[in-house]
């Protein structure tokens, strides 16, 4: 397993507004919350298993992510009525 005491701090995007708001406050940086929570810029899209519908592209990103899947705690989910 990775040495965490060496990693630098990462932020998982599904947590964006409270993870990145410790990181400023953890270095005294002000910033407006009110902002920082506000998306911008989004899309309507299925939920992200139904891009990755290959068994190769499956596979490819379970070994070039795997670090993230794993300390994350990620996992890929099939789309419903598939049987992948």
């Amino acid at each position: 397993m990775l040495d965490l005491m060496k990693m630098p701090r990462v932020c998982r995007f599904e947590n964006y507004a409270a993870e990145v708001g410790q990181f400023l406050e953890d270095h005294d940086i002000k910033y407006d919350r009110a902002q920082l929570s506000t998306k911008t810029n989004t899309t309507k899209h299925e939920h992200y298993s139904w891009y990755y519908t290959i068994p190769d592209h499956i596979e490819f990103i379970r070994q070039s992510c795997g670090i993230d899947i794993q300390l994350f705690g990620y996992s890929y989910e099939k789309p419903k009525g598939t049987n992948q």
